[in-house]
């Protein structure tokens, strides 16, 4: 105390009438903001009959399709030799059975160690026949999705179709591969039923198609900054704000409901000074804390973490997606990212002196004091208590710079020769609170950081002015001290590394019929009590935020 977002675009297979074929068009997982930069691609992978998977090859196994057209009855597998046809044939048919499966494979080259997120899936599917009828043939068709088959025609044409859309969750196995199956596609048509034989067969059409677009939910942080592997990093009191990407949306979908979920020890705001909430009024003698990641049902999240040390957090979201009506039931995705979060290095000390009346106290003005000052001998201890402190940060990050809050207990009282037996007491004994001002300051701030030789440095001499009317004074204050981490950036957050307590113990009374000098002269100027330090001279980590509601600045009597 002294006086003074997008959807990313998709891989997709058709089969058509037989014909197989692909179309491999990109898919790209949305990039996070640069500090924290991660992209993936999920690409489609095909294992052959040796276990060899090579990409941007056939991305499905599985299932069987016939044509009576080519090698009639033989089953050929689906492949990409584009070989078969679904038409020009007496008994015509493209008929898709058993199980087809399409596999995408998650690549990361900028972090390899990243898990596979889980995909939304969309498939599209469609299966028909159709014909120059003038008769309802014998014909079938199923997407192989659940779609009913719908005919329509008459005259000269029947056409049946069996088509829709359906969206679904996928969580990628253990490999990083996310698999969809198709069961039971088949579209077939008999153009000599119902007595119709004898038509031009070329114009009788009988296809199915299924196509699978894979839309990745990843979670995009803002704050980070990545490491030469690709690992997303943190100071304390560095700001993170996430979003989600890849969710599916437009006419007909519901609105996402989202779940926010972090690890650690997340806050969003301290302060020194309460500020107006509503019609409330700001308190500028209160600190202000608040505490948890913020609202978890918002489509994104912005905090600070306040860990007390070292430690991999996971921040995560869960989205419920309602589909359009009759594409999929309502389902829910979970993305998550893994941060690491640093606490930078730290070495705290403090050196107490002892209770002292002299002239010698910070404005004391030539009149004699009762205060806390140097310990005898010292060089460089200017006060009752003196702080060293250092820091530095971890690679990649540059080094922050250190604050001191101090909280006050205060207790000092007098007696006068005025009126004997009357101790005259400070109004402000026993309330707690901000000590002066935050923060407290340094009396010498570093020319380098990173422990560097230039150390932060700053002491106190609490004080009482003592006249010859003042015939006994008490001084027994009781100190909290926090050092507070003042991270690199400009979204940041004053943070807590660790606290010290400290208090004084002094009291001095003057001989009888003399003065404060008869005092020195009888006693000695260092006899007037004890500084003591609560934790051995030294700092002790904690993450505890400082808290108050009054600033006590001084004796008010």
């Amino acid at each position: 105390m002294r006086l003074l977002p997008a959807l990313s675009s998709a891989r997709a297979f058709t089969a058509i009438g037989g014909l197989i074929f692909l179309l491999l068009l990109p898919l790209t997982a949305c990039a996070q903001a640069p500090t924290g930069t991660q992209t993936g691609t999920y690409v489609w992978t095909h294992t052959d009959s040796s276990g060899n998977v090579t990409a941007r090859s056939p991305a499905f196994s599985g299932g069987q399709w016939f044509s009576s057209y080519y090698q009639p009855g033989t089953p050929h597998p689906y492949g990409s030799s584009g070989t078969g046809t679904g038409t020009g044939d007496s008994s015509m048919q493209v008929n898709s059975t058993g199980t087809v499966t399409a596999a995408f494979t998650w690549s990361d080259a900028g972090n390899p160690a990243a898990p596979a997120p889980p995909c939304v899936i969309k498939q599209t599917g469609r299966a028909e026949w159709y014909g120059p009828f003038p008769f309802q043939p014998t014909a079938s068709c199923s997407d192989g999705l659940g779609d009913p088959e719908v005919d329509t025609g008459g005259s000269q044409s029947f056409r049946g179709v069996s088509s829709g859309t359906r969206y679904s969750i996928v969580s990628p196995d253990a490999s990083g591969v996310v698999r969809v199956s198709l069961v039971g596609a088949q579209a077939k048509i008999d153009p000599n039923s119902g007595g119709g034989g004898g038509y031009n067969y070329n114009y009788f059409v009988s296809d199915v198609s299924w196509r699978v677009d894979a839309y990745p939910i990843t979670i995009n942080l803002t704050g980070t900054t990545p490491d030469s592997s690709g690992n997303l990093n943190i100071l304390v009191g560095q700001g993170c704000g996430a979003s989600i990407s890849g969710l599916p949306g437009g006419t007909g979908w519901g609105t996402p409901v989202y779940a926010w979920s972090v690890s650690g020890t997340a806050f969003q705001q301290w302060s020194p000074t309460t500020p107006a909430i509503g019609t409330a009024p700001a308190n500028p003698n209160a600190s202000y804390y608040v505490g948890g990641y913020g609202p978890s049902t918002n489509p994104t999240a912005k905090w600070y973490w306040n860990d007390p040390n070292n430690a991999s957090e996971t921040v995560s979201c869960t989205v419920t997606l309602t589909p359009p009506a009759g594409q999929g039931n309502q389902f829910s995705v979970t993305a998550t990212k893994t941060v690491a979060v640093q606490v930078p290095r730290w070495i705290g000390t403090e050196t107490a002196g002892y209770m002292q009346v002299n002239t010698s106290a910070p404005n004391a003005q030539g009149g004699f004091r009762l205060y806390a000052g140097p310990p005898a001998g010292q060089a460089g201890q200017a006060g009752g208590i003196n702080w060293t402190a250092t820091t530095s940060s971890p690679l990649p990050f540059n080094t922050g710079t250190l604050q001191l809050v101090q909280i006050i207990t205060p207790y000092d009282g007098y007696n006068t020769s005025l009126v004997p037996g009357l101790t005259h007491s400070d109004p402000n004994n026993g309330l707690i609170g901000l000590d002066t001002q935050c923060p407290y300051g340094w009396a010498s701030l570093p020319t380098n950081f990173g422990g560097g030789p230039t150390p932060y440095t700053s002491n106190d001499s609490p004080s009482l002015p003592l006249d010859n009317t003042r015939v006994s004074a008490v001084m027994q204050h009781t100190f909290t001290d926090f050092l507070m981490f003042v991270p690199p950036g400009t979204d940041i957050q004053w943070v807590p590394l660790a606290t010290s307590g400290w208090s004084t113990n002094g009291s001095a009374t003057i001989p009888p019929s003399g003065n404060w000098a008869d005092y020195v002269a009888t006693y000695g100027s260092d006899s007037a009590g004890t500084v003591s330090t609560s934790n051995g001279g030294t700092f002790t980590a904690g993450n505890t935020f400082p808290t108050w509601t009054r600033i006590n600045t001084g004796q008010v009597f």
